[in-house]
């Protein structure tokens, strides 16, 4: 299973998460014309860190989550319960291959041109 499955699955399991965005509006990869809010899982860069005796190096990956809602204060505190569920998850796919540990780099939120808000939770996973 990809990592961005893993993750999008995480969303779904999540009562906070799922219950706040319904599963259908977090999109893993870009959207043209996305019914908001939604959130879009975005992969930035992945560096190797170091190669050892295990199947796969070890990897630090790069995630950006990119909410977009129509309100300031509901996308805030969406953007703050990402944050609060990411931040140090250790998650591991179901077949039991690997694991990567969350950890919150950066946050920015902007307003569009359109009145839309967007806020950016950036995260590097190691594993």
């Amino acid at each position: 299973m990809l990592l961005e499955e893993t993750i999008q699955l995480f969303w779904k399991d999540s009562t906070s998460l799922s219950s706040t965005l319904p599963p259908e509006r977090f999109y893993t990869g870009p959207v043209l014309a996305p019914m908001l809010p939604c959130v879009l899982l975005l992969h930035e860069k992945t560096e190797v860190l170091q190669y050892t005796n295990r199947a796969e190096p070890w990897q630090k990956i790069y995630f950006r989550f990119e909410l977009r809602h129509e309100s300031f204060e509901d996308g805030m505190k969406l953007a703050g319960l990402i944050r609060q569920s990411f931040d140090r998850l250790v998650l591991h796919d179901p077949e039991g291959k690997w694991s990567f540990r969350f950890q919150f780099r950066q946050g920015e939120d902007s307003q569009e041109e359109t009145g839309k808000w967007v806020f950016v939770r950036r995260f590097a996973l190691t594993g």
